[in-house]
């Protein structure tokens, strides 16, 4: 007798599995748990086998019969079901999402956890949604780029770039696990497809809770001794990373609390005297513990006569303490500094800008002498220490 819908749906479960027959070999399992499966009993190759079909009610008794007619046409034309469902499954690629968990799984111990959760951020909210439920070696060039594109037409142009960078880092771990025979970026001309900044706006942070994060975030920096010290003075300063970077002892005025840049080293070809507060002079003395004789303040953890090169302290932003370029980047700290200053210190625009060593006025104005507001500039780096030292108190509470 033919099993029927309400047969199926009533069926209770008893203390043994019990079997019921609905023709040319389809069964239902009741199991004692109360689950209920669907077999085919036949015969492949001369030898009696039950095929599972499914789980009731997820195939429904139509659903089950039809699938039974399919493996009973299959039986007849010599076909193994057991078989032809193997190779189905061995050749089933993954899809592009579940390459990028593989991906992210992979590599997540190689950088800290806040660098992973942005780059896996970049996935889930650009490209997943539009090629993550791709096979991953059906995936084409031509997908890839308007994803990169939208991204950078929304102004975020350095995430728009590291989301292609790591696309493509996703099919090269592809390739090596077999998942996919070439990576698609590599046909795309990045300079075709990824948008070049304009302007000299450089990202930077102004939330001043969000700038005691930041600098938390710095001090806190187990990596190279001198990127750490490095960026502090960045911070504290607030004059250009390549300043910075070339610093040297020789430029120091200890007794007077001065940094002396010669013109050579300045973008206005003039010489230019940095105050040192109480911060900047704490992070020099630190520096000068680990020095090794060279002629550089922040040196090279390669060369200790050699200045870092001019990407460390980016990398370190970008990859270790985990702010990316759309974020802030090392010359963002003097437009922090400046917005900052000229919206709470109290000082006036011309001492700022010329502690930023900007052209202020008229070429006569811009003739500036060295010293100019040198006592006013002393005062303003005072303040923005304790100022920025205030914020990172504020995160220990």
């Amino acid at each position: 007798m033919l099993l029927t819908d309400t047969k199926v749906r009533s069926e209770k479960a008893g203390t043994k599995t019990t079997t019921l027959n609905d023709g040319a070999g389809l069964q239902l399992e009741v199991k004692p748990t109360g689950s209920k499966l669907w077999r085919l009993r036949c015969t492949i190759n001369g030898k009696r086998t039950r095929l599972s079909i499914g789980e009731y009610p997820a195939i429904s008794l139509k659903s089950a019969r039809t699938k039974r007619d399919s493996l009973i046409e299959q039986i007849a034309n010599g076909i193994d079901p057991r078989i032809k469902e193997a190779l189905v499954h061995i050749e089933k690629k993954k899809t592009f999402e579940e390459m990028v968990h593989l991906y992210l799984e992979h590599y997540k111990a190689d950088r800290n956890e806040k660098y992973w959760e942005g780059v896996e951020s970049l996935f889930r909210r650009d490209a997943n949604p539009i090629i993550g439920k791709e096979p991953i070696d059906q995936i084409q060039a031509k997908q890839i780029i308007p994803i990169v594109q939208s991204v950078q037409n929304r102004g975020a142009l350095e995430s728009g770039k590291r989301l292609f960078t790591q696309i493509g880092k996703v099919f090269k771990f592809a390739v090596v696990y077999g998942e996919c025979e070439r990576n698609p970026c590599a046909d795309i001309d990045r300079s075709m497809v990824l948008q070049k900044p304009t302007g000299r706006n450089y990202p930077t942070i102004t939330d001043p809770k969000e700038i005691g994060k930041l600098m938390h975030a710095i001090d806190c920096y187990t990596g190279w001794i001198m990127v750490r010290l490095g960026l502090l003075f960045l911070a504290y300063s607030a004059i250009r990373p390549g300043n910075v970077r070339l610093a040297q002892w020789r430029e120091i005025d200890w007794d007077n609390k001065l940094w002396v840049i010669p013109a050579e080293k300045m973008k206005m070809g003039k010489e230019h005297i940095v105050p040192l507060s109480k911060q900047l002079l704490d992070v020099l003395k630190q520096a000068k513990h680990y020095s090794k004789g060279g002629s550089y303040i922040f040196y090279s953890n390669r060369n200790p006569n050699s200045p870092m090169s001019d990407v460390t302290l980016g990398k370190a932003l970008r990859t270790t303490i985990g702010y990316s370029n759309d974020c802030i980047v090392p010359h963002g700290f003097r437009a922090m500094f400046s917005t900052i200053a000229h919206e709470k210190s109290g000082f006036s625009s011309e001492v700022i800008e010329i502690q930023l060593a900007h052209k202020i006025g008229s070429k006569v104005a811009q003739a500036y002498n060295r010293a100019q507001y040198l006592e006013q500039r002393k005062e303003l780096m005072g303040w923005w220490g304790e100022w920025l030292d205030e914020k990172v108190s504020h995160i220990h509470q």
